[in-house]
């Protein structure tokens, strides 16, 4: 997909508040002090222009065939759990108007959301509309139907794991996330796969990314510092996560256009229980125009994520359970299982090599690990959880037990 150009540097008043971009595409959003918040109108304003096609000064409303007649209400706060890149706030009971920090890292999300509400719409919130630069194209800010008494997986999951080790019922989640990507991977490559075998040096140039992650994390540090002891348990698992990234094979998938950062936070759960998928924006860690390939690398992510909820409930719970790292793992498999019984195809080819799965899980942890360094430092004790779960210490290093944080926060 080629970006839009950036539009000169710019701004517009809505509401009681603005928008504004300088030349290199950085987003502010202000109110009537500082950063705009609810009952500043902004959203609101935003929305008024994605549903009717109107213009304000340089921006211009993209309506969508979903788009409802009319927006109204008060606007409130979104929860910042569910999206930590964008500002975002609810409008009425509606909708929810999300502006990227940056100009362009919405436009591929837009695009790949509408793509599968035409095609599948049970499996995403529909977008409403848009709002756009005028002169250049470039995504301003996207609105979509908000999920009516949704939660994300960060949240529902934990809460389905928990209640299961204190006695309930088996979560079925597992089951349903892989029919759920299968659905998705069907929608997303009817429009954008080839079927043409995925050039070999991608492979070489995946497993080159992993290990320099790896390097990088066991070098400069993979996250909170007071983590006691993940220093040690990465060191001594380093030769077992290696190995599994160099034993990577190459991708011969049909590739398309991934939803490329799946995870289980990316998933609402409505109130009649429906699982819709949010947040098509790609991979923040990722470098630009790497959202196109085999669906193993979707598949990796999730079972990732299905371990990192294990490694909440640990938290949660204030100790390590063994049960908590058999049931994680049991999950992931049936996750594929439920995967492969959709059987995604295209052009006769199977979507999902699971002979990657196993090197990219291993990718995918070690990226978490400088994920939290980077960004969210207290993140760190959940992929250090996984990695000391998932993969054998050399019984020659020192391999200190994994013990769970004190603080209450996710």
């Amino acid at each position: 997909m080629t970006t839009p150009a950036l539009p000169a540097p710019g701004g517009v008043s809505l509401g009681a508040g603005r928008v504004e971009w300088d030349a290199r595409g950085a987003v502010s959003i202000t109110g009537a002090s500082g950063e705009a918040v609810a009952s500043d109108g902004v959203a609101a304003a935003l929305a008024a222009l994605a549903v009717s096609g109107a213009t304000a000064g340089p921006l211009v409303g993209r309506p969508s065939s979903s788009a409802s007649p009319a927006v109204s209400g008060a606007e409130s706060a979104f929860a910042a759990d569910v999206d930590m890149t964008s500002w975002a706030l609810i409008v009425g009971s509606t909708h929810i108007v999300k502006v990227p920090r940056h100009l362009g890292t919405a436009d591929r999300g837009a695009r790949l959301q509408r793509l599968v509400a035409e095609n599948a719409p049970a499996l995403v919130p529909p977008v409403v509309g848009t709002v756009e630069h005028a002169d250049t194209g470039t995504l301003v800010a996207v609105v979509t139907a908000r999920v009516p008494d949704a939660t994300d997986g960060w949240s529902w999951a934990v809460d389905a794991l928990m209640e299961h080790l204190d006695g309930g019922a088996d979560p079925s989640f597992p089951d349903e996330l892989g029919t759920l990507t299968a659905q998705l991977h069907v929608a997303l490559a009817a429009a954008t796969a080839t079927s043409r075998t995925t050039p070999r040096a991608r492979g070489a140039e995946e497993r080159a990314a992993a290990v320099a992650v790896l390097a990088d994390v066991i070098a400069h540090g993979a996250g909170a510092a007071e983590r006691p002891g993940a220093a040690q348990r990465l060191a001594a698992r380093s030769a077992a996560l290696r190995d599994l990234i160099d034993a990577l094979p190459d991708p011969t998938a049909p590739e398309f256009a991934l939803h490329g950062d799946l995870h289980v936070g990316q998933v609402l759960r409505d109130g009649d229980g429906r699982l819709r998928v949010i947040d098509f924006d790609g991979d923040p860690q990722h470098p630009a125009g790497d959202d196109v390939g085999d669906a193993a690398r979707d598949v990796a992510h999730l079972q990732v994520s299905i371990d990192l909820v294990g490694a909440i409930v640990a938290k949660r719970r204030g100790a390590d359970d063994t049960r908590i790292a058999q049931w994680c793992r049991t999950a992931q498999e049936r996750l594929v299982a439920a995967y492969d019984a959709v059987a995604p195809s295209y052009g006769g080819q199977p979507l999902l090599d699971p002979a990657r799965l196993p090197g990219l899980r291993a990718a995918r942890l070690v990226r978490e690990l400088r994920y939290a360094r980077d960004f969210l430092p207290r993140w760190a004790y959940a992929a250090d959880w996984a990695i000391a779960h998932r993969f054998s210490a050399d019984p020659n290093l020192e391999d200190p037990p994994w013990t769970p944080p004190a603080f209450s926060t996710t």
